[in-house]
């Protein structure tokens, strides 16, 4: 069997390119055992094929060139190992990094089928169980800084920021007398379950006129008219807060449009 290899016949073997083969000859990670001193040509023993190998594998990994040098040629096997395991741990927790924006791209997936799938007749529903997160208004008009907000969000599960919408809170009150569309709170809303330590707002099913209204922020307004006209008909009396979820914003021409899902408590 052959003993010594070109740096091509290496190249080819382990797959690898030869600038980058040159690369680890200059910073000493991997030297050829010999050189042509007349050609320079690099010659690598056969028994340097499990170096390379052990070096692909952490290169595979995403172990930094330093960090593999110094791993290499100044530790034990008992120091190698305890490096494995950190680098076992590190792997694992990229692994829920990925998972976890799968699951939220997953969510995002979800609310753009829900925008254009959505149906725009009102439907009497019974709602899901919703879990809020809310703030005053009054913050807004009192120009709290909104890293106050952010400070208050962060006591919350990431997974609860990352799968929850925008929600309105909308006074019903306001609604029945005259038609108005008045905003009382705001905050985020999911229909997953979640650790309730952080005090969330927790609605439980209930009846509902349910619609979805896609326009301009502006008309809101005149679609509010339409499903109070629509109440009226029916004999349908809007008995807590309505919830104004939002689905998607999206923008044609420059102008914006959004897609809210409503929920209207009846009797």
């Amino acid at each position: 069997m052959r003993e010594y290899y070109k740096i091509g016949e290496i190249s080819k073997i382990f797959n690898i390119e030869i600038p980058t083969l040159r690369y680890y000859d200059e910073i000493g990670i991997f030297k050829p055992e010999k050189v042509d001193k007349k050609t320079g040509y690099r010659y690598y023993h056969i028994r340097q094929f499990t170096t390379i190998s052990q070096i692909i594998t952490y290169r595979q990994l995403d172990i930094p060139i330093k960090t593999l040098k110094e791993k290499l040629y100044n530790s034990n096997p008992e120091g190698i190992l305890m490096f494995m395991d950190e680098t076992q741990d590190q792997l694992r927790e990229h692994i829920r990094s990925i998972e976890k924006k799968l699951k939220t791209t997953e969510a995002m997936k979800s609310m753009v089928r829900e925008a254009i799938i959505k149906e725009d007749d009102f439907k009497i529903v019974e709602s899901p169980e919703f879990y809020l997160y809310t703030y005053d208004i009054e913050n807004k008009i009192k120009n709290v800084d909104m890293l106050d907000i952010k400070g208050k969000l962060e006591k919350l599960e990431d997974e609860f920021l990352e799968l929850s919408r925008f929600v309105l809170i909308v006074s019903e009150k306001k609604f029945n007398s005259d038609m108005s569309r008045t905003i009382i709170n705001r905050g985020l809303v999911t229909k997953d379950k979640f650790d309730l330590s952080n005090e969330y707002l927790v609605l439980k099913s209930r009846k509902c006129l349910h619609c979805y209204m896609e326009c301009k922020e502006s008309d809101f307004s005149i679609k509010y008219e339409e499903l109070y006209k629509y109440a009226l008909r029916n004999n349908f009396k809007i008995t807590d807060s309505i919830l104004e979820i939002r689905v998607l914003t999206y923008y044609i021409n420059d102008e914006k449009i959004i897609v809210k899902e409503l929920y209207f408590p009846i009797d």
